[in-house]
């Protein structure tokens, strides 16, 4: 079995490798166009990359066309099942693709246009889990979550339905930034990670894919 390492960069300029190898299972949860799936495709891993924005999907889906170790699901991952609003950046008109890291459910995040949405899909996290473990008989190695501002709801149910302790590695992005009203779940997120000793979540650190190498 080959084993590699995923080597990427942070937000604050902090290099992280990840070691992982063929068959590894990978969610991505916020693909975006791909780039932090990429490396993980190239070296093996098996991928679930989920994406609502239908630009950015457009993009992820034909990059990956030939791939078939990565499902591309166009869909956003939270606490529930059914459908919701995505509401696009406020400057989406300029450029779509680059525009739609900003993205969100949350109807509050200060750079978004409330009157321009897109009614998208949405999944139980929780539920696709257990459906992936289940179905492959391996827990999950890394799992990415980058929904722009949802990542609260989703965090807690899975924290709550203990799902978090046997995945290797956890890579939230928080929002707190750039929506107020997500400071005090955010705290309460982040202490009740520690206080459950989740040592294995990395929280605001929001991560850019660069390569995967042979070690």
């Amino acid at each position: 079995m080959m084993k590699r390492k995923f080597v990427g960069r942070l937000k604050d300029g902090e290099e992280i490798e990840i070691p992982f190898v063929d068959g590894d299972i990978v969610i991505d949860c916020g693909a975006n166009v791909g780039d932090v799936s990429a490396p993980f495709v190239d070296g093996g891993a098996t991928v679930f990359a989920y994406e609502p924005n239908t630009s950015a999907y457009e993009v992820l889906s034909d990059r990956f066309k030939d791939r078939k170790n990565i499902v591309c699901i166009n869909r956003a991952v939270s606490d529930n099942n059914g459908t919701a609003k995505l509401y696009l950046h406020e400057h989406n008109d300029k450029d779509p693709v680059m525009y739609s890291t900003g993205s969100s459910l949350n109807s509050k995040k200060t750079n978004i246009d409330v009157e321009a949405y897109e009614t998208i899909d949405v999944v139980d996290l929780s539920e696709v889990i257990e459906k992936i473990k289940h179905k492959l008989g391996k827990n999950i190695h890394i799992l990415k979550i980058d929904i722009e501002g949802a990542e609260c709801e989703v965090i807690e149910k899975l924290m709550d339905k203990n799902l978090l302790s046997d995945i290797s590695y956890v890579l939230v992005e928080t929002h707190e930034k750039k929506n107020p009203s997500l400071v005090e779940p955010t705290k309460k997120m982040i202490e009740r990670a520690a206080k459950e000793g989740l040592t294995n979540i990395n929280f605001s650190k929001r991560i850019k894919g660069e390569q995967s190498e042979q070690t």
